[in-house]
């Protein structure tokens, strides 16, 4: 065997390593963006129940919530899969959102809320009982 063969094929070996690992890191980057989006939709949720009571049901009344239907949708398009759909689900009490990221396995996110209050922030606000 020529001595510049094992060098040669590690170097390949190498590359095609560091191709598997960038593809693995946009993959996760996409799912991570899309994660992000759901969270904006969440915010929007949190303030279209402010405004009627009840979370909204529908991407466009959700859309129509920001002034700016056109730029929400696009934005989410970019960063989700629109054409597989989205699901929103919502009530008095809670919403879910559930979608597939822009990576090459198509990954399933999916939020739920409100977020829940952690211990902390549950006990704030409340009346201090008064000693006897």
């Amino acid at each position: 065997m020529k001595p510049w063969i094992r060098p040669a094929a590690a170097c390949a070996l190498a590359a095609v390593g560091l191709i598997a690992i960038g593809r693995s890191y946009d993959d996760a980057r996409r799912v991570s963006e899309a994660r992000h989006a759901l969270a904006a939709l969440a915010r929007i949720q949190e303030a279209y129940r402010a405004d009627h009571g009840v979370y909204a049901s529908d991407l466009g009344v959700l859309a129509e919530e920001t002034k700016d239907a056109f730029g929400l949708v696009s934005s989410l398009d970019k960063l989700l899969d629109l054409e597989a759909g989205i699901v929103v689900r919502g009530g008095a009490l809670n919403y879910h959102f559930e979608a597939r990221a822009r990576n090459r396995a198509g990954t399933i996110v999916v939020l739920d809320g409100p977020p829940r209050q952690s211990l902390s922030e549950a006990g704030r606000g409340k009346a201090e009982p008064k000693a006897p």
